[in-house]
């Protein structure tokens, strides 16, 4: 599936803000659980809080779909570009983004090992249960935390929206300046300089918006803040 620019950086943002947001929940759910598993209550007591659980685990596995799907386009887009971002930067991207997959995966595995107290079992074994639950929820905590670290690292070194969205009008803007020089070059004033044949004036254009769209190319895939400043100087002088 294609996605221009600006959609792949907001399907990544999103991914990364629901997945966070998910994973938030799953551990206040673990949590909200483990106290409700630590008595001998009705199992419609306990509906609400499994609801809850099996929600949130729906909500993160759809926020790390999004997220497969941005780091998909991205790192597509980026092998298809000759002055793609290095090799480094792109790595730990897709690092980050395997990592935070894994991280949810495991936090919802852990999450389900949560057991219920059962009036008919022995003190001994209702003890234990209340142990191992404790040791569920604190994991389920570490899980969070990392989760969020995960999915936060995706976003390190990537431009962030406002760039994205400036370079995104900048580019359309310049491009409909080019268009109407070609229908009518005197739309644009230039210095006096020694004549030039037509042929030349068509030649200097069409090698110009050859730079141009290099240029636009460079500055929309670009992800660290030197590259983005590095592509846009290059673009203003393909412009100029």
């Amino acid at each position: 599936m294609y996605l221009v620019v600006d959609d792949r950086f907001k399907l990544l943002s999103l991914g990364v803000r629901d997945g966070i947001d998910a994973g938030n929940q799953i551990g206040a759910a673990v949590e909200s659980l483990t106290s409700a598993y630590s008595v001998c209550s009705s199992a419609s007591g306990r509906d609400q809080e499994e609801d809850w659980l099996g929600s949130s685990s729906n909500q993160l596995s759809s926020a790390l779909a999004g997220l497969v799907q941005a780091t998909r386009c991205i790192a597509a887009a980026d092998a298809a570009t000759p002055s793609g971002v290095s090799d480094e930067v792109l790595n730990e991207f897709l690092h980050s983004s395997v990592l935070s997959t894994q991280i949810a995966y495991q936090l919802v595995c852990e999450s389900r090992k949560l057991e219920v107290l059962e009036p008919s079992q022995p003190p001994e074994a209702q003890a234990n249960i209340l142990q191992r639950n404790a040791e569920v929820n604190t994991k389920c905590r570490a899980y969070v935390q990392e989760l969020t670290a995960a999915l936060n690292s995706c976003l390190r070194g990537l431009p962030g929206q406002r760039e994205i969205s400036e370079a995104s009008i900048l580019v359309k803007r310049r491009r409909n300046d080019l268009v109407r020089f070609a229908e009518d070059p005197t739309v644009i004033e230039f210095r006096a300089t020694d004549q030039v044949s037509s042929a030349d004036t068509r030649t200097d254009f069409t090698g110009a918006a050859v730079e141009f769209n290099q240029a636009t190319v460079e500055l929309t895939s670009c992800y660290t803040p030197t590259n983005f400043g590095r592509s846009s100087l290059r673009f203003a002088g393909a412009y100029d």
